[in-house]
């Protein structure tokens, strides 16, 4: 599912986010040099699976 089907806008998107880097102290999306916005739920979830240890 694209996250535009999901209703999120911009702001949505950084809300989630900014709660996940609160609860889990990572934020993919600073992390790397080369992240790209994610265009699915999966690309969003696979951001957070494959932060380095």
């Amino acid at each position: 599912m694209s996250l535009h089907e999901t209703g999120f806008d911009s702001l949505a998107f950084a809300i989630l986010v900014a709660r996940l880097e609160d609860e889990t102290g990572v934020d993919p999306f600073t992390i790397s040099e080369d992240a790209a916005f994610p265009a699915t739920v999966g690309d969003f979830v696979r951001a957070y699976e494959n932060v380095p240890a």
